[in-house]
């Protein structure tokens, strides 16, 4: 092996095997690959080392303080088991630094993962601008990030079950965030979050700047989570005096996909600000709490349901969903105007009310006027005979089913085009078969005149002249050039018409062989007068 390259893998045991001469090429200006610290001493310096890709500490019982002076480029940084371990500093560490990691040089956006440190204070790192993903689970309450970090504006993504501090800290990719009765969120800068979870979150302090958005989804609510042994707050005084019972995620303003709030009990949650949800707003599963949403104004599909012993959230100030479905227990204080701002929801709003006092009156007139495109209301007043059970009935969901409020605008409206659409049609249809006709009865004129005998070209014959009584007439017919040398005289031109016709013996009228006329006339023959004969004698014998 080279003297110029780093061993592939690194294993410390103690502080001689960092002065280890062996280990000269993984210092200075060329960086490491894996760097592992299973060490019984309770503190180890790395001095000259400048970069590399992971660093790894493991079943380090002892180890109390890890101090990386000179490290100014790394990937990864995993931190398990060595549950004595208070402190972790890296100065120099930065997010656009460069290392040689034998024959590449590598520029790194540090990342760090720390669990089961239960004696864990905090990380110093006051040289780093930005975090690639940073994880801290299972560390004793009392932690804080203490010093140094107020340089760090981006990261990734944080996923946190205990105190953070990051006072320069203004966007993050992903924030996945647990808390407990009186853990302490110290962002007071961060204004954008793509994917944004608080899990556990009644009476933690979450500080922020004074409009956060949540570029992905959000969720808020309550999950069983493990805490070891020592993870108390006899270090903290309990903030619940102060904070009660809340929730305060206030200074989100808006959220781009979709928004949940559920399975959280016996609080407020305070979600005043936030005004547009671009996807799906769900609120369901909670248990006594109340929630203000009061600003909302457009959503997706809003669903607000089961929520036991809660009051359904004041909607005054929704203008647009694509869809409202509410069940539970509506306030009535305020009259049957629950959505006074509602401008138009292009599906359907469908109202299961547990209290039998909802009036659904006003509903009925906003869909009358076009506002709701569907309802559905189970209260009173509901534009039916009678009014449906509540859901708690065994036949709710039949009861819902049937009440719709007749025909919807929209349904109006397509019946309107339809209708439209057939007068057209029939329009058109009429105007079509009179220009047809019309053309036909003058194609049938055209082709009739064309037919008519021209009288100065008529000739006479013989069989003419012989008068009307003989069987077969010769005249001039178009389809008969032989007879282009026979004329009639003008004085017998009026009895030409009726020579082209002749009687046989059914007494039909029908044309003569020499004229092709493709049409037939019964003429009225008057009966033949009897044959006078003679009486006829019986010979009476």
């Amino acid at each position: 092996m080279s003297t110029r390259q780093c061993p592939e893998t690194i294993t410390i045991t103690s502080q001689a095997d960092i002065r280890n001469a062996s280990l000269a090429a993984c210092k200075q200006e060329q960086g490491f690959n894996q760097l592992t610290i299973q060490t019984g001493a309770d503190g180890l310096s790395f001095d000259n080392f400048t970069g590399g890709f992971n660093i790894s500490v493991v079943s380090s019982p002892q180890l109390q303080v890890l101090v990386f002076p000179d490290l100014t480029a790394l990937q990864h940084l995993v931190v398990s088991d060595a549950p004595a371990l208070t402190q972790i500093e890296l100065p120099k560490l930065r997010a656009d630094a460069e290392t040689l990691v034998y024959p590449v040089t590598y520029t790194f956006t540090p990342s760090i993962e720390i669990s089961d440190a239960l004696q864990f204070g905090g990380l110093s790192l006051p040289a780093l601008t930005a975090l690639g993903d940073l994880e801290v689970s299972h560390v004793p309450r009392r932690q804080l990030t203490s010093g140094g970090l107020s340089k760090i504006t981006t990261a990734d993504s944080i996923a946190s079950d205990n105190n953070l501090a990051y006072p320069g800290l203004a966007s993050v990719g992903t924030l996945q965030l647990t808390g407990y009765d009186g853990c302490s969120f110290f962002l007071p800068n961060l204004s954008s979050v793509v994917d944004f979870s608080f899990t556990n979150a009644v009476n933690s302090k979450l500080q922020t700047a004074a409009a956060l958005t949540i570029d992905g989804s959000f969720v808020l609510d309550t999950a069983t989570y493990r805490r070891t042994a020592n993870e108390t707050t006899d270090e903290f005084a309990s903030r619940s005096s102060s904070v009660g019972n809340t929730i305060d995620v206030s200074n989100i303003t808006t959220v781009a996909v979709n928004a949940t709030i559920r399975s959280n009990a016996n609080t407020h949650i305070d979600i005043s600000k936030l005004t547009t949800i671009g996807g799906a707003f769900s609120i369901m599963n909670n248990t006594n709490c109340t929630i203000d949403v009061t600003k909302l104004s457009q959503a997706g599909t809003l669903s607000i349901v089961d929520n036991t012993d809660s009051v359904i959230p004041q909607l005054f100030n929704l203008a647009r969903a694509d869809s409202i479905h509410l069940r539970g227990n509506i306030d009535t204080s305020s009259g049957p105007n629950i959505l006074p701002s509602l401008t138009f929801v292009s599906g359907s709003v469908t109202i299961e009310a547990w209290n039998a006092d909802f009036n659904c009156s006003r509903l009925v007139s906003q869909q009358q006027q076009g506002l709701i495109n569907n309802l559905q209301c189970n209260g009173t007043s509901n534009g039916t005979s009678s009014s449906l059970s509540t859901p708690s009935s065994p036949s709710s969901a039949d009861a819902s089913s049937q009440s719709s409020q007749g025909l919807s605008s929209g349904a109006w409206a397509g019946i309107g085009v339809g209708i439209g659409l057939v007068v057209i049609g029939l329009l058109g249809g009429a105007v079509w078969l009179f220009l047809y006709f019309r053309r036909r009865f003058a194609a049938l004129e055209a082709s009739a005149s064309s037919r008519q005998p021209d009288p100065s070209t008529i000739a006479s014959s013989p069989e003419r002249q012989a008068g009307v009584g003989q069987q077969q007439q010769q005249y001039y017919s178009p389809s008969h050039p032989e007879m282009d040398d026979t004329t009639l005289n003008d004085d017998d031109y009026s009895n030409s018409r009726r020579e082209i016709y002749e009687v046989d013996n059914s007494g039909m009228k029908v044309e003569k062989p020499a004229y092709p006329i493709d049409v037939a006339h019964e003429l009225y023959v008057p009966p033949a007068e009897l044959p006078v004969t003679q009486p006829r004698r019986f010979n009476q014998e």
